[in-house]
């Protein structure tokens, strides 16, 4: 049994999704890669999706910032279409959505020693605030 990280089933077979688990194939299925994860994602579980006939698989690596593709196309999965710089991440199975790529790595994976935590990213330079400080104490004079 693997458990994908995000995955999309459309309307019309969403009777495949029970309480357990997912009795059928969904119709996009995505992996974040990190160092523990990467050789299963890559050959085991994209084996196993092309076997099983889901139709699109994206394995999404932030540490290099790409979006591979993969579409079924005769039983097998054609070589990967990249997401490029400037290409927005777009899906036949969600048509209309558009994602622009800066919007795709708007969250960092960071490692730690317990293993990984997403670190928000912010979406441009921010300005530092002066520091302002206040005084609690009074002088009287008289």
């Amino acid at each position: 049994m693997v458990e994908p990280d995000l995955f999309f089933v459309s309307k019309d077979p969403f009777s495949i999704i029970t309480e357990r688990n997912i009795q059928g194939v969904p119709d996009l299925l995505v992996e974040v890669l990190s160092p523990a994860t990467e050789i299963n994602d890559r050959r085991l579980k994209f084996s196993l999706y092309e076997r099983l006939g889901v139709p699109e698989y994206r394995i999404v690596d932030p540490e290099s910032r790409t979006v591979q593709t993969f579409r079924l196309a005769e039983g097998h999965y054609a070589s990967s279409l990249e997401l490029r710089k400037n290409s927005p991440l777009e899906t036949p199975f969600l048509p209309g959505l558009s994602i622009p790529p800066r919007r795709v790595f708007l969250t960092r994976f960071r490692q730690t020693s317990w293993g990984f935590h997403l670190k928000k990213e912010s979406p441009g330079p921010r300005r530092q605030a002066k520091p302002e400080f206040k005084s609690n104490s009074r002088t009287d004079r008289t």
